[in-house]
């Protein structure tokens, strides 16, 4: 069943034609049973709401490393060390109860503890 969803999501144009006659067709029930699971919008992870939010600086770096920059290179751009930045990212890590980066960033996503995002040709302006 969920294989047909698939395959009808897949089509050129999703939204065109008519549904119900295309699930008619792959043998599935007319009320769209697995449609609504395909079209809900994704709920945001279970995060709680009483965690300790970032310092400005480890704001400030998770922002840098969720834009895909490194250590060295945050450090670079903040003119700090590589050695300090990972010392930001490991107690954000620890005050979300995160195993990895990437879960550090989507808590703090999450919890709009991310700074808004900045052009590079905004970075060379004084």
């Amino acid at each position: 069943m969920i294989a047909d969803c698939i395959q009808i999501s897949r089509s050129p144009d999703p939204y065109a034609g008519n549904v119900p006659a295309e699930l008619a067709a792959a043998g599935l029930p007319q009320d769209m049973g697995c449609l609504p699971a395909l079209q809900r919008p994704l709920a945001k992870p279970d995060v709680p709401s009483d965690l300790e939010p970032l310092t400005l600086r480890e704001r400030e770096i998770m922002t840098w490393i969720a834009r895909g920059k490194t250590d060295w290179q945050t450090g670079h751009i903040l003119e700090i060390s590589a050695k300090t930045v990972n010392f930001h990212v490991e107690r954000a890590k620890r005050k979300f109860g995160a195993v990895t980066r990437a879960q550090a960033i989507v808590i703090a996503g999450n919890l709009g503890q991310l700074d808004a995002p900045v052009s590079p040709l905004d970075l060379g302006k004084a």
